[in-house]
């Protein structure tokens, strides 16, 4: 009959349009969930925010006021990056120093600040590609943090974080250069652990003849001090100063160490030491 429905035929045409209503309800449910954890992460850090250009004196008094244990820290590139654990919170914070003065403050992952929960119902979204990652290198745990790499590892898949992983391992113990997947991101990994290796041994002279007994006086502490203090400090360490000149706005002086031959050029801007780099020695003699 036209206009009519068996019993059969109107449960069938029924159910699709409550099947749909579920999975609407579902997925809204699934996205709540996955946004969720990062906004917490994101206003734990903001909470933060008032740090950024305090001193960094100012920030290591405030940050245990307010809950937070220093976990480590390390350098790089100029900026030394500090990792603070609030148990209360169980939250990472990522703090990043320069020139003396925080630069920025951002939420990372627990795993970043050296904490290890044996459910992983309770860790967050990066430690769980982390460990995934890990499982995929057949290693205990992951070498480098956050701020080694451009991209969060919640964004990544683990064979991405993976092939970082890999390159940045190559690069920080001097392995060969081996892309075999031909990776961007073994490509980044390896150079982010090559200038990690750098910042390492940076006690280290980058000439050949200051090898084996040769004398060698380190100077790469003095990066980053001001400019009077560590120019005092080169004299009493046996440096000489050769002349300079000025530009852009900074300072290029030599400076010649007699007894280990060593030539440096160090530039200042805004009244702090830049670079201290290490030069032909005829530039100085």
């Amino acid at each position: 009959m036209i206009g009519k429905q068996t019993p059969e035929q109107a449960t069938s045409s029924a159910a699709p349009t409550a099947r749909g209503r579920w999975e609407r309800i579902l997925a809204a449910l699934v996205s709540v969930a996955l946004v969720a954890a990062p906004l917490q992460v994101r206003s734990q850090a903001s909470e933060l925010s008032d740090l950024v250009h305090q001193s960094d004196e100012f920030a290591s008094r405030e940050l245990p006021r307010r809950g937070y244990v220093l976990t480590h820290s390390d350098a790089r590139s100029g900026t030394i990056w500090q990792y603070w654990w609030s148990s209360a919170r169980a939250d990472c914070v990522r703090v990043a120093v320069s020139r003396g003065r925080v630069s920025g403050v951002a939420g990372s992952d627990a795993h970043d600040c050296n904490q290890h929960t044996g459910d992983s119902k309770g860790m967050s979204d990066g430690a769980k590609v982390a460990l995934a990652a890990a499982a995929i290198l057949g290693v205990a745990a992951l070498a480098h943090k956050s701020h080694e790499r451009d991209k969060e590892r919640s964004s990544q898949s683990p064979q991405d974080v993976a092939e970082f992983e890999r390159g940045y391992r190559d690069g920080l113990y001097h392995h060969p250069y081996h892309n075999y997947n031909n990776r961007q991101d073994y490509s980044e990994g390896y150079q982010r652990g090559a200038e990690k290796r750098a910042a390492e041994t940076a006690y280290r002279s980058p000439h050949g003849h200051h090898s084996g007994y040769a004398r060698y006086v380190n100077v790469q502490d003095l990066i980053g001090a001001r400019a009077s203090s560590a120019l005092t400090e080169l004299r009493a360490r046996g440096f000489v100063d050769k002349g300079g000149y000025q530009s852009d706005g900074r300072a290029f002086t030599t400076w010649w160490h007699s007894g280990t031959r060593q030539c440096l050029q160090a530039v200042v801007g805004e009244g702090r030491v830049e670079r201290l780099d290490a030069i032909y020695e005829g530039n100085c003699t």
